[in-house]
């Protein structure tokens, strides 16, 4: 008796390729803080704290895949790859120029010369790149789901969530008293930080109702749980 073998579903495969492509680019910006992104030590440190953000949303969709919720894997990668393109704009500014960026967890300049990028800055480029893809393979896995419905979604919540997450982002970070680390939100940065931060501040409550209508309980657990880990990840430091 001939036995044909059972075909293999492309969307565990896209899937594991998505969570293995979001590893990676976590890892990488994960790395590049403790690196050095420019030749001059940061205001405190902070690498620690730093990894462990960047690692977050990677690691809860390993958990959920190990656990067989693929869903909720999928999902749970859609918000950092958004975010993530805003993180790259205000990153390449620190490996374009530097002295305009205000990044002290990442750098205090030690005198008026401009400090010079170093492999790291490229880290948390590359790292940043491959985060997007990974949310474009997940997007492909959740579009190959039925839409099925299992309950009423509640957008009030979430869009109120999202919308105070946002003026937070966009606001001012801190206050400063040095001259070499200016204290100043997204519009007085200049024109990368600032299409960073309009970015991350749209996204927010965009993704937050984005998640509150996901088909599924697993998706919407998913989105929900990414957007937050995401918004940590900014926040906290």
């Amino acid at each position: 008796m001939i036995r044909t073998a059972e075909p293999v579903s492309p969307t565990p495969t896209r899937l594991r390729a998505a969570v293995g492509v979001a590893v990676l680019g976590s890892a990488l910006t994960a790395a590049a803080p403790a690196v050095g992104v420019v030749d001059a030590p940061p205001a405190f440190t902070a690498w620690p704290l730093l990894a462990l953000l960047a690692l977050l949303p990677a690691a809860l969709a390993v958990v959920f895949l190990s656990r067989g919720q693929e869903l909720t894997a999928a999902a749970a990668l859609v918000a950092p790859a958004v975010f993530a393109v805003g993180r790259l704009l205000n990153d390449l500014q620190v490996a374009v120029n530097p002295v305009a960026a205000s990044r002290p967890e990442l750098f205090r300049p030690v005198d008026l010369a401009a400090p010079s990028p170093t492999a790291g800055a490229w880290l948390l480029v590359a790292g940043h790149v491959l985060v997007i893809a990974a949310g474009a393979l997940a997007v492909a896995t959740l579009g190959a789901e039925p839409d099925v419905r299992s309950e009423h979604a509640t957008f009030f919540v979430p869009a109120t969530a999202g919308i105070v997450a946002g003026i937070g982002l966009f606001a001012a970070p801190f206050t400063s008293t040095d001259a070499l680390i200016p204290g100043r939100g997204p519009f007085e940065s200049p024109t990368l930080p600032m299409a960073g931060g309009v970015l991350v501040t749209l996204a927010a409550p965009a993704l937050a109702v984005l998640a509150a209508s996901a088909t599924t309980n697993e998706a919407r657990r998913g989105g929900v749980l990414g957007l937050a880990a995401v918004v940590l990840a900014l926040a906290l430091p």
